[in-house]
């Protein structure tokens, strides 16, 4: 139990939240490089290997729905060093594996362990910050600065390469560009990360920040794990590698229309500061989510009706 008088805490819970899910991201991708060995090693097709990142995908929703049953039992500490444990016992398992079915039923359990661990690390930590969030919420027009200076870096890169394909030979470009690669996947993965935070964020100064909402989120992301490496093997297995690019373009217009469909209905039903909520007829306010939202907070942190009388105010538990 950390209390919160102690300026540093929520560093030290960040930190070390932080750490678990970099080395669970680090066990998992690996699939990714080591996958053509493992095609040779089982004499499989990439379809079939599209079949261990859907078992992993299978998981992760299992996971993800097992977040508010888990967390009301157990403290998000006890969760994350079980996890933890599972996916270092099944990691080391991989190598002795002889047969598909076997490794993609240990990376189902991989999943199962990442799902449950991530979904509990994201919610902790939102809990652990909830009283410094508004004062780390930046000013809006400086958000949309940022974003547009994101984005723009995608074009500049592609009319700045034009000139450079022109007078230099590809074995010239090819070579350096493998170093630039490795730098722009880790900023774009940076840049996609921040989605889910942002919805957490959202989802917490309206006090809907629950571990159903959070098990939600996990779970529909995980549907997108489990179908997207099945789709793209068939793809590879019938058209060719070239038939990536249709199918990341069309899966992209889905999300889309998705995005601009809840962004609808959140205007018109989201709490609003005057109290002027859809919901209820305009009889509650941001202000009775964000208690509700703290109430459910302290219930599952703490434990009061299992484990004694709820925390005082100032104290994080993990």
């Amino acid at each position: 139990m950390l209390n919160a008088e102690w300026p540093w805490h929520r560093f030290g819970v960040t930190g070390v939240y932080s750490s678990v899910l970099m080395m669970t991201g680090l066990s998992i991708n690996v699939l990714g490089p080591v996958g053509p060995v493992l095609m040779r090693h089982l004499s499989a097709s990439p379809h079939s290997i599209g079949s261990i990142y859907s078992a992993e995908g299978l998981g992760n929703f299992l996971g993800s729905l097992l977040l508010g049953p888990v967390l009301s039992r157990l403290r998000p500490h006890a969760v994350l060093v079980g996890v933890s444990a599972l996916v270092f016992l099944c990691l080391g398992a991989v190598p002795s594996c002889s047969a598909l079915h076997q490794v993609a039923s240990l990376y189902l359990l991989i999943g199962l362990a990442s799902g449950l661990g991530n979904a509990t690390a994201n919610t902790s930590l939102t809990w652990a910050w909830h009283g410094a969030a508004p004062q780390l919420a930046a000013a809006f027009n400086l958000a949309a600065y940022l974003s547009s200076l994101y984005w723009s870096a995608f074009v500049v890169g592609r009319l700045s390469a034009t000139p450079l394909a022109a007078y230099f030979s590809p074995g010239s470009i090819l070579v350096p560009s493998l170093a630039l690669e490795a730098r722009r996947t880790v900023g774009a993965g940076v840049g996609v990360s921040m989605l889910f935070s942002n919805i957490l964020s959202l989802l917490a100064r309206y006090g809907l920040l629950t571990t159903a909402m959070t098990g939600a989120l996990g779970a529909f992301a995980a549907i997108g794990h489990m179908t997207v490496p099945s789709l793209a093997g068939a793809a590879i297995d019938r058209h060719g590698y070239a038939a990536l690019m249709p199918l990341l373009c069309a899966l992209n217009g889905v999300g889309l229309a998705l995005l601009t469909a809840a962004r609808r209905i959140a205007s018109e039903w989201s709490p609003s500061p005057r109290g002027n909520s859809a919901l209820d007829g305009g009889s509650s306010s941001g202000e009775d989510w964000a208690e509700a939202g703290q109430g459910e907070r302290q219930r599952l942190l703490g434990g009061a009706s299992r484990r004694g009388s709820a925390p005082t105010t100032g104290t994080v538990v993990v």
